[in-house]
């Protein structure tokens, strides 16, 4: 389902998702019931934290924290009004919301796959821009490696890309970039480019974010648009230079 945020009204684009068949009525529900929301100018959104900073708790974020993160990623990935973006993950998630505030904040069009395991099984497409994760991307390089041709830029998150899945992306001339964040910072706030050369592991922290290491070497970040920071991860990094970092793993993974 094709929506664009550049030329309709959101109240319209509503309609259109309750007179939609192309994508499951409980995934159209949650998106309905987001932008509603986003319509009747809610000042602050309920979001459930990763539980990368401890246990999993509700949060809440202005509208305009919302609105801040989205204008990083258009900025950061080019997106000019009118790219078209493709949604295809759960909108229970952060990373699925952000998707729509991305399109509403750039007035981009939006095309709407149902979230699977290989959202483009039935689907030729030719998109500016997608959000996916690495067992979509794994189960894409299995079914239909050729689809991933047709979208031009690529960003992996909501779990690490291990060096089997890079090296087989190698082959494709797509900007592809795993992200590093979570749901405290909306999103990502680091993206690493999968180039050719595989030997490349820094993270880019993105503009409007600072960070450092705390004494154990675990990572924090802090940024003007976002609550209760600075937030204290369990992320051990290396630091390369003041925008680049390594991620080591996890303090509670780590064997002594």
């Amino acid at each position: 389902m094709l929506l664009d945020f550049a030329k309709d009204s959101i109240k319209k684009i509503i309609r259109q998702l309750k007179e939609s068949k192309d994508v499951d009525k409980e995934y159209i529900a949650s998106a309905i019931s987001f932008l509603y929301e986003w319509d009747n100018n809610t000042a602050y959104f309920k979001v459930m934290s990763s539980g990368t900073t401890g246990r999993a708790k509700e949060m809440l974020f202005s509208r305009s924290s919302l609105e801040r993160s989205a204008r990083i990623t258009i900025d950061t990935f080019s997106l000019t009004k009118g790219s078209l973006l493709l949604h295809a993950l759960p909108l229970s998630f952060i990373a699925g919301k952000m998707m729509l505030v991305r399109a509403i904040v750039g007035k981009s069009k939006l095309l709407i796959l149902e979230p699977s395991s290989n959202p483009l099984t039935a689907h030729d497409i030719k998109v500016d821009f997608a959000a996916l994760t690495p067992y979509q991307i794994q189960h894409i390089l299995s079914d239909s490696p050729e689809k991933l041709k047709g979208i031009k830029q690529i960003i992996l998150g909501g779990s690490k890309v291990d060096l089997r899945l890079e090296e087989k992306l190698q082959a494709f001339d797509n900007k592809i970039y795993e992200t590093f964040g979570m749901s405290e910072t909306l999103t990502h706030f680091a993206i690493r480019e999968l180039k050719k050369d595989t030997s490349n592991l820094s993270f880019t922290v993105l503009e409007g974010f600072e960070w450092g290491s705390n004494e154990e070497g675990c990572l924090w970040v802090s940024a003007a648009h976002l609550p209760d920071t600075p937030i204290q991860t369990n992320d051990l990094v290396e630091k390369v230079d003041e925008t680049h970092f390594i991620w080591l793993g996890r303090k509670d993974n780590v064997i002594n």
